[in-house]
């Protein structure tokens, strides 16, 4: 998948004002995808065997990927992770 433009295809008057970009805000590890109309950011790593589990990291009320910072290399050394901000958390785009 590739990096797109949070606003691509909405005009001025559509925009939240004063809002950031959040693909300028996410690191290089960070992708978006439109789910249902809506930017999703996340990340996924590679599997590091072919018998690695893949974990689903889900984040609760109020949070956003970087709650997992602090365990996410030391899941990611033996297993895939698949980790996502949920609609109007984080860097996802908000429901309208």
């Amino acid at each position: 998948p590739k990096r797109r433009d949070f606003y691509d295809g909405q005009t001025p008057a559509r925009m939240p004002a004063k809002v950031a970009n959040p693909v300028l805000l996410a690191d290089r590890e960070s992708m978006f995808t439109s789910v249902d109309g809506v930017e999703i950011c996340y990340k996924l790593t590679p599997k590091p065997s072919r018998d690695a589990l893949t974990l689903v990291l889900l984040h609760g009320f109020s949070g956003n990927m970087t709650n997992f910072n602090n365990v996410w290399d030391d899941l990611a050394a033996s297993n895939q992770i698949f980790a996502f901000d949920r609609p109007g958390w984080g860097l996802s785009g908000r429901v309208v």
